[in-house]
C-alpha cells in the first residue's frame, strides 16, 4: 500500500545541504549519524574554504601545492564522513588540521617563545574537534599525541628549546583539560537525558500498548508510523507505513481527510465518527479523537485515538427502531393516548387529536389538562382520584366528564399508568375513549 507524500516544503538551499551533509543509512545509531553529518558539515566548508585558497593563490602568486594537498585529504575525509567509515574521516581531519601548526613552528626563523606559541596555540583547534567527534578515549589518545607532536619539536629542530615549546604546551595542556572536563559533563547529561527519554518512552508504550482503545501516529498523509495494536489482516510492523484511509470505508475518507488537515493547519484537535473494518472483517463504528504532535512549534504527526462504539451505535438503532415501531402503534391505535406531565400534556396521539376535535398540536400541547374536563368541578375530582390511586403503582381506572375543542360534551374512560410510582414527576400515560353511547 502507497499515498502520495507531502512533497519537500524547505528552502532548496538547505535541502541542498542536508543532502551533501546526510550520513549513511547503514549507520544506524541516532548519536553516530548526528556525529557523522556534524563532520560532513564542518569538512564540507573546509573544503569550500580550501578551493577559495586554492583558486585565489594560482591568480596572484602561482599554484599552491600544499594548501592542494590538504584539500585532497579533506575531500578524501568528506567522502568517507558520509559512510560507516566516518572515524577513519575524524582522524584524517585531526591530522590535517594539526600539520599547518606543527609545519610554520619549523619553518619559521623566529623560535621565541612568543613566536612559538603563537604557532601552536592554533592546536586548540583539533583537540576540540577531537572532543566534539571522539569517544572519551579517542579524545584521550588524540591529545596525547598532539602532547608527544610538541615534545617531539625540539628534536627536529634543534633550533628550537624545549624551554620555547613549553608555553604552547601549556595551552595544550589546559585546553585539553577544559575540553575533558567540558565533554564529560556533556555526555553525562546526555546519559541522562537519554534515560529520562527512554523511560518515558517506555512508560508511553506500556499505557499505549495496554489502552482499550487503538492509537495511532499518521503524517499528513495518513501513513501510519504508529500503532498499538494490530488491525484486522495485518501485523503491528505491517500496519506501519500503510494508509489510515486504508481500514476506513470510504465515505468518510473526506471527513478524516479534513480533519487530519485541520490539525496540521490549525494545531487544533479534532472529533469525527467512522466506520471501518473490526474483528474478523466485521463493520464496527469508532468515536476517534484527533491532537497534534508538535516539535519546536511544529506540528509534525497527528495522534489518532479510536474508540469502539459499535455497541452504542446497535443500541442506538435498535432504540430508533423502537421508539419507530411504538410510534406507529400508538398513532394507528383508535384509542387516545397521551403523555403529561404535572397535569400538563406534552404528547399525543391522533386518536385523542380527533377524540377532542384538535386540528393542530398547537391546540393542546404545553396546555393544561383542565381544557378537557366539562368543569373545573370534574377536572379537580379526576385529580384527587388519580393521585389517590397511582401511589399503589396500579393503573388507575375512572370515568369522567369531558368537552370537545367545539365545547360539545361527551363521557370517557379513562386509564393512568404511571411511569415511576416513586417519582410522579416522571409523568403518566393516559389513554381515553368516548363511552357516551355505552
Amino acid at each position: 500500500m502507497s499515498a502520495n507524500r507531502t512533497p519537500n516544503r524547505g528552502k532548496p538551499g538547505l535541502s541542498l545541504w542536508r543532502q551533501l551533509t546526510e550520513p549513511a543509512a547503514s549507520i544506524q545509531s541516532p548519536d553516530k549519524a548526528r556525529t557523522a553529518q556534524l563532520l560532513s558539515s564542518l569538512l564540507l566548508m573546509t573544503l569550500v574554504g580550501i578551493i577559495i585558497d586554492v583558486v585565489y593563490a594560482s591568480c596572484s602568486s602561482g599554484f599552491p601545492l600544499v594548501i592542494f594537498a590538504a584539500g585532497v585529504v579533506v575531500a578524501i575525509a568528506y567522502a568517507l564522513s558520509r559512510t560507516r567509515y566516518y572515524n577513519v574521516a575524524t582522524w584524517l581531519s585531526l591530522i590535517v588540521l594539526s600539520v599547518p601548526s606543527f609545519s610554520s613552528t619549523l619553518n619559521d626563523a623566529d623560535v621565541s617563545e612568543i613566536a612559538v606559541r603563537a604557532h601552536l596555540v592554533w592546536l586548540m583547534l583539533p583537540i576540540l574537534l577531537s572532543g566534539l567527534l571522539l569517544s572519551t578515549s579517542g579524545m584521550v589518545i588524540a591529545v596525547a599525541a598532539i602532547f608527544a607532536g610538541v615534545l617531539l619539536l625540539p628534536m627536529l629542530a634543534p633550533a628550537l628549546s624545549f624551554r620555547s615549546v613549553v608555553g604552547g604546551l601549556g595551552i595544550v595542556f589546559t585546553t585539553s583539560g577544559l575540553m575533558v572536563v567540558f565533554v564529560q559533563h556533556h555526555r553525562q547529561m546526555e546519559r541522562e537525558r537519554q534515560a529520562r527519554l527512554r523511560e518515558s518512552e517506555e512508560k508511553y508504550r506500556s499505557l499505549a500498548e495496554n489502552a482499550p482503545d487503538i492509537i495511532m501516529t499518521v503524517d499528513r498523509d495518513g501513513l501510519i508510523s504508529f500503532i498499538n495494536r494490530a488491525v484486522p489482516g495485518f501485523t503491528i510492523d505491517q500496519a506501519v507505513g500503510t494508509s489510515i484511509y486504508d481500514y476506513i470505508d470510504a465515505g468518510h475518507h473526506e471527513r478524516v481527510k479534513q480533519c487530519i488537515e485541520q490539525v496540521f493547519e490549525a494545531g487544533e484537535p479534532g472529533t469525527y465518527e467512522v466506520t471501518g473494518r473490526g474483528l474478523h472483517g466485521v463493520t464496527q463504528w469508532y468515536s476517534t479523537r484527533v491532537g497534534p504532535i508538535k516539535h519546536e512549534d511544529q506540528v509534525v504527526n497527528a495522534i489518532h485515538i479510536f474508540q469502539d462504539i459499535t455497541k452504542r451505535k446497535q443500541a442506538e438503532e435498535a432504540l430508533r427502531e423502537n421508539e419507530e415501531l411504538l410510534d406507529g402503534i400508538l398513532t394507528a391505535s383508535a384509542v387516545g393516548i397521551a403523555y403529561a406531565r404535572d397535569r400538563e400534556i406534552l404528547w399525543a396521539n391522533d386518536a385523542m387529536a380527533k377524540l377532542f376535535g384538535f386540528t393542530e398540536e398547537g391546540q393542546y400541547l404545553g396546555k393544561d389538562t383542565k381544557m378537557l374536563y366539562a368543569s373545573e368541578e370534574e377536572y379537580r375530582r379526576a385529580g384527587k382520584i388519580a393521585y389517590e390511586q397511582q401511589r399503589s403503582g396500579r393503573v388507575v381506572e375512572f370515568d369522567a366528564e369531558f368537552k370537545r375543542q367545539d365545547g360539545s360534551p361527551f363521557d370517557g374512560h379513562v386509564k393512568i399508568n404511571t411511569l415511576n410510582p416513586l417519582d410522579p414527576m416522571q409523568g403518566i400515560i393516559v389513554s381515553i375513549i368516548d363511552i357516551t353511547e355505552r
